[in-house]
């Protein structure tokens, strides 16, 4: 599969849209929305019963999720939100009075409110310091001391687009047995976090960003160690081994990840997250990562030319992502106005933010920059 084959799949391009907001919501592309009907119509006046047909489909998915993240299926388990999986994982870890939290004090929300939730417990949470968008290895790991049970951090920030080193932290946890979380939202499907290789103990996303499918599916990775420590605190029939002696209420839990899904599941975001994965798995996740990377230096490049600075703009390539982020005069304006010359990004925290994906040109970056600077003009 080409780039010119993937562009083909989403009408948005066909309509003379530039859209690089894939860090709020992705498009779904011809593909997706052709499931989605199919999806439909079988439940509607076809096999109206087609819950064999949707396990074979979500296995599949898990094996193809499993293969962009680099982990194993039998990890993954899916949830509604990221928030809620980072809630699984606070309250899992029945932390005490005194233990420790380390996040960073540029989090989204969801990383954040289900340790704070923690502190009437007595836990303690402490922010690491960012500097202008960035997170140092360092400044999180000066805050570690012998009372850190977690620390939890974005894989890639959703304001500046920074890049985390999870494999740095990944490792020094291991070593110290600090269990290691990561919001992996804003980097999975458009970069590749090698889990197996990284010794991240938990990895939460969704799928309706960078992986282009539908909002109310998301996953999280649970490593092998973590799986049997953490207190699963609410179970359902799924949860167990014997879930289809639907009589039979022996309490062994699954020896897997799927132990965390305690009931039925979102089966047509599955369906269309199945029809996106193969979009991905088809180009190559390698080649997602390669573009998105070089699509991000192209236009902190082009911008720097015309005199605006993006947050990163002198960062090394490891600490990219495929988030591009910058300071903009009249910014809620002037995202109205490239809407209207049909050019889509975002504004966060008062800057602009830009997330061209693997499918998007320079040619598609080359008319953006253009119109800022006569924006600027």
């Amino acid at each position: 599969m080409t780039k010119d084959d993937v562009r083909e799949l989403f009408p948005h391009i066909k309509k003379g849209k530039i859209y690089f907001n894939h860090a709020a919501i992705g498009p779904l592309s011809k593909t997706v929305t052709d499931v989605i009907t199919g999806y439909a119509i079988e439940r509607s006046d076809g096999k109206i019963k087609n819950y064999d047909d949707y396990l074979t489909i979500e296995s599949e998915t898990k094996i193809m999720l499993a293969e962009i993240l680099g982990c194993e299926s039998r990890n993954l388990a899916w949830t509604d939100n990221v928030s809620n999986a980072m809630n699984m994982l606070a309250q899992g870890l029945n932390l005490k009075k005194d233990d420790e939290i380390i996040v960073t004090d540029i989090e989204f929300p969801s990383n954040v409110y289900p340790f704070l939730n923690l502190q009437k417990n007595g836990v303690k949470v402490k922010f690491a310091r960012s500097d202008h968008g960035k997170i140092s290895p360092e400044s999180i790991l000066s805050l570690v001391t012998d009372s850190t049970r977690l620390i939890s951090v974005s894989y890639v920030q959703f304001t500046s687009g920074w890049r985390s080193d999870i494999k740095k932290l990944g490792d020094f946890c291991r070593e110290r047995g600090i269990v290691f979380s990561v919001d992996g939202i804003q980097g999975a499907g458009a970069l590749y976090p090698d889990l197996n290789n990284c010794n991240v103990d938990f990895f939460a996303g969704g799928t309706q960003k960078w992986i282009m499918a539908l909002q109310g599916l998301s996953y999280f990775y649970i490593s092998d160690k973590l799986i049997n420590k953490l207190d699963q605190k609410y179970v359902g029939w799924l949860s167990f081994e014997s879930a289809w002696e639907l009589l039979n209420y022996d309490t062994k839990l699954k020896g897997n990840a799927s132990r965390f899904q305690n009931g039925t599941q979102n089966a047509i975001a599955t369906y269309a997250l199945h029809a996106s994965l193969k979009t991905f798995t088809g180009y190559g996740i390698e080649n997602v990562e390669k573009n998105v990377l070089e699509n991000t230096k192209y236009f902190i490049r082009e911008l720097l030319k015309k005199g605006i600075k993006p947050l990163l703009a002198e960062t090394p390539v490891e600490n990219l992502s495929g988030i591009v982020t910058f300071p903009f005069p009249e910014p809620e304006l002037n995202l109205q106005k490239l809407a209207e010359k049909n050019i889509h990004g975002e504004l966060r925290n008062g800057v602009f933010r830009f997330a061209p994906h693997f499918y998007n040109t320079r040619e598609e970056i080359d008319t953006v920059v253009e119109a800022l600077e006569k924006l600027i003009r």
